[in-house]
């Protein structure tokens, strides 16, 4: 009897576990400080969404955007209360975007991408999708691919689910965006 309610429990904390919206890996990278790693860069797969909507991780005939997780994961040489080679007091992100599309007179083709009200150049301000450290995705989830907050754990994480419609085209000419 005490077995049956093992294997059961067993198989429904795998499916719990499986069903839950673990941070999916396409690809990471060494970060480096003077030669030395002080952690590593980690980029989720993209997900397809339909001006903020609609989300999914298969794009489908109606995306106009694209959504990505960035963590930064410090290593003990990164680490803040660590060895910190760096001599980094704390994580943050920039993110440069870089488009073909119709802008207005006050954008460039290449410029930081935050909100003009944004006082600094960094991704981790009230008005962006960031966390530090165990934390929550961000409440809006309507332009991801999960139906509600996740757990995710990094030194700092940015989510970004940027999207652009035909009117920002030049006629013939595909709209590039590179963040």
């Amino acid at each position: 009897m005490i077995r049956i309610h093992f294997i059961v429990l067993y198989f429904a904390l795998i499916h719990f576990n499986s069903s839950a919206h673990d941070l999916l890996v396409a690809k990471s990278c060494p970060v480096t400080f003077n030669q030395s790693p002080v952690g590593i860069l980690v980029f989720s797969f993209p997900w397809f969404h339909n001006s903020g909507s609609d989300a999914a991780y298969i794009a489908k005939d109606n995306a106009t955007g694209i959504g990505i997780e960035i963590h930064f994961f410090s290593n003990n040489q990164g680490q803040i209360k660590g060895k910190n080679i760096a001599k980094c007091q704390k994580y943050r992100m920039v993110q440069i975007r870089k488009t073909n599309a119709k802008l207005s007179k006050k954008h460039n083709e290449i410029e930081i991408d935050v909100p003009n009200q944004s006082t600094e150049p960094f991704y981790d301000n009230h008005l962006l999708e960031f966390g530090y450290g165990t934390h929550k995705s961000p409440i809006d989830s309507q332009d991801k691919p999960w139906k509600a907050q996740v757990m995710r754990a990094s030194t700092v994480a940015i989510y970004d689910t940027p999207f652009v419609s035909d009117s920002y085209g030049h006629e013939g000419k595909d709209i590039k965006v590179k963040f």
